[in-house]
């Protein structure tokens, strides 16, 4: 039940505002205190400071028996929607919501699917709360610069929310480009929402009418866990989408580029790829492991997928729900001496044992690298990479080619048109390979392995 406060000004506001607090001490709301705002924030008001967190979102916030504060919060019209209003008449189904999470987006299906099914029973509202992962700014969960490369390909492309207009002006372009058919809620300046309820991009909390847990989910609607399974059993209905799937299917990993990251010293390097689950009928289980580890001193890695990693983690599973897909992102921490590393980090399937895959992530850093790939020819490409001994140009053919160390020390060079290289000579090792090709000069960066 949406009330306009966002139209309403004066003593009535606040006599609306007091009267909707007392719902919650009545019968079947929730009894832990109230998260309220006090009021419609101005969109000058400014986000708080908003913390780093890499702990596990299953256990932050609340868990299943627990009493939820109630709180009252606003849509981007400014119209409010109150917790102990909503629990007065039926359970709700509260998810957190980040346009800028991949994961979230995917299951707008899901929520608008369940709304249909039980929309005469259950509240479900949105609460969208932080970007999980703006552009220029670091993600809230892993305190760098993590944007998926799905998040390019989709055009959600959005900095930090600097204040509460901001937030909620991409709440609006997000309902303007998704249909979404349950109300979206936008947390407040200082992310009360999403600090009391759990840090994370797509949590969920199932709640009784006596504002009690009754399923608490880490990521909403995520395998193995399923809401329609737990709505069911709060309602006593069956929703005939209760579906216990098995441990069979399989997956592939591909990266989006190339496994090479190369920048400037003390940069955080990344090699982007996408998990994906082949099967539409069953989950997939995918155990990853790092193998192999050969990094200098100063330098840490993070394996990121549905959660970014602390650097101390060696192995992680992740569960894929059928035909799902999750971006999963390699990180080299580096220090500020140039240097190179290397990572070997087995995939396997923990089901089924012939479905895995060994990946290399490489990453190499030098004051050098700073610019030089700042030149054009992007439709200029260099395969395969790594190579070991005949090296591809695609797209083009050079009139002069130069092969450099990341030093600047010529090892090869060629005078004759050309589109493919002989490396085999070349010690393994990190090179930058410069073209000439028309009035272009174009640089690419390559691996030779043994």
């Amino acid at each position: 039940m949406l009330t306009s406060m966002g139209k309403i000004t004066g003593m009535k506001r606040a006599s609306l505002l007091i009267a909707m607090v007392c719902c919650l001490a009545g019968p079947g709301a929730a009894q832990q205190g109230h998260l309220g705002l006090g009021g419609l924030p101005a969109d000058t008001d400014s986000i708080c400071a908003i913390p780093v967190y890499t702990g596990g979102y299953l256990n932050s916030g609340f868990q299943a028996g627990d009493t939820v504060p109630g709180f009252t919060l606003y849509d981007i019209n400014g119209d409010s929607l109150d917790l102990g209003v909503m629990l007065s008449g039926k359970p709700a189904l509260l998810v957190a919501g980040s346009y800028t999470c991949p994961v979230f987006r995917g299951k707008i299906p899901a929520l608008n699917d369940m709304a249909l099914q039980y929309g005469s029973m259950l509240h479900i509202v949105v609460i969208y709360t932080v970007e999980a992962h703006p552009v220029v700014d670091p993600s809230p969960y892993s305190g760098t610069v993590w944007v998926p490369s799905s998040n390019y390909s989709d055009s959600v492309l959005f900095e930090q929310a600097k204040t509460y207009g901001a937030r909620r002006q991409v709440a609006d372009s997000m309902l303007k480009r998704e249909t979404i058919n349950v109300p979206v809620l936008i947390d407040g300046p200082c992310n009360e929402w999403w600090t009391n309820f759990g840090p994370a991009p797509n949590n969920a909390y199932l709640v009784r009418t006596d504002g009690t847990v009754a399923a608490k989910h880490a990521w909403y609607h995520k395998a193995p866990d399923n809401m329609y399974c737990d709505i069911d059993s709060l309602l006593g209905t069956s929703s005939g989408k209760c579906s216990t799937f098995g441990n069979n299917g399989v997956f592939s990993y591909t990266l989006d580029l190339d496994s090479v990251a190369t920048g400037m010293p003390g940069q955080t390097l990344a090699v982007n790829g996408m998990l994906r689950n082949l099967s539409s009928t069953e989950n997939t289980v995918i155990d990853v492991i790092k193998k192999q580890v050969v990094i200098p001193a100063g330098w840490s890695t993070a394996l990121c997928g549905d959660v970014c990693y602390a650097p101390t983690v060696d192995s992680v599973r992740i569960t894929l729900s059928p035909s799902d897909s999750l971006p999963f992102i390699f990180y080299f921490y580096t220090d500020q001496v140039s240097d190179s590393g290397y990572v070997r980090v087995l995939f396997r399937n923990a089901f089924i044992p012939g479905n895995r895959k060994r990946q290399g992530f490489y990453a190499y850093t030098n004051t050098a690298l700073g610019v030089a790939f700042a030149d054009g020819g992007a439709g200029v490409k260099v395969f395969p990479v790594p190579v070991k001994d005949r090296l591809y140009i695609r797209n083009g053919v050079a009139d002069y080619w130069r092969i450099i160390t990341i030093r600047g020390a010529t090892m090869l060079d060629g005078q004759e048109k050309s589109s493919e290289i002989d490396v085999g000579l070349l010690a393994p090792g990190m090179y930058i390979l410069e073209l000439a090709i028309g009035h272009s000069r174009i640089t690419r960066k390559f691996l030779v392995t043994d």
